[in-house]
């Protein structure tokens, strides 16, 4: 996950831009999830349109509501601008940078605004906003955490984005015996997969006090490029594809 905010030079949020690098830096140190803050210096900025595609490409039913009205200052103007002289925007991203949720935003009569999200994440972390979303970063991690036995009899879910000193562990398995499976879930799994979750194993092996042979590492995708099977038996990393069978 990536968080970025969106702001120009307003005056009329400036003294609030100082809380929310606060509440950004709290974040990175407890949850190593990464923050950025980008300036936006002129209407004609070339991001401004990438910007306004990223927010429309988040589904309704997970933003809200982002277009201001007389009672809500939101991320979009009533033209359909980007409203920064307003407000700072706050978008959310997934891993494979898409954008996967807008701040401010109003879903029914709930308002919730970009210091509402930073306090709640700090308190939450990766792992409490998507419980509180109902949603998970990738379908395929959903897929692992709601029936774990499709990877091993005996397979359970700990937990989904499991944050440790080297990233997060997008899930956190144990097998029958007790031992932990770390997973990194891929569309596409690449060399580059086997090194990210062999730090991520590192890195939950330190955090825990465990010896990092009794951790084991798993990729998990839809498709497999490279030689990511050969690196993959010269790191320890089981990988498993998911596939699609026809029944009917």
């Amino acid at each position: 996950m990536r968080l970025c905010i969106i702001y120009a030079d307003s005056q009329r949020y400036q003294e609030r831009l100082s809380l929310y690098r606060q509440l950004a830096e709290d974040i990175e140190h407890r949850w190593h999830v990464e923050t950025a803050f980008s300036k936006i210096g002129s209407p004609d900025d070339p991001s401004i349109e990438r910007l306004k595609r990223d927010i429309r490409s988040v589904p309704p039913q997970v933003r809200g509501r982002i277009v201001s009205s007389r009672n809500f200052i939101l991320p979009l103007s009533g033209t359909k601008n980007l409203n920064l002289q307003n407000t700072p925007i706050l978008i959310l991203y997934d891993k494979n940078g898409q954008a996967v949720d807008i701040y401010p935003h109003l879903t029914g009569t709930a308002y919730a605004g970009v210091e509402d999200f930073l306090q709640a994440f700090l308190e939450r972390g990766p792992t409490g906003y998507a419980a509180s979303k109902g949603i998970l970063e990738d379908p395929i991690a959903k897929i692992v955490c709601e029936d774990p036995s499709m990877i091993e009899e005996g397979m359970k879910c700990v937990a989904p984005n499991v944050p440790v000193p080297t990233g997060v562990i997008d899930v956190l398995l144990k097998d029958k015996t007790g031992a932990p499976v770390v997973v990194e879930v891929e569309t596409i799994a690449t060399d580059s997969a086997v090194g990210q979750v062999c730090r991520l194993a590192a890195g939950y092996a330190s955090h825990n006090n465990l010896d990092l042979s009794k951790v084991r590492k798993a990729i998990v995708a839809r498709g497999l490029e490279g030689r990511v099977l050969e690196s993959a038996r010269g790191g320890g990393v089981e990988v498993y594809r998911i596939a699609s069978k026809r029944e009917v």
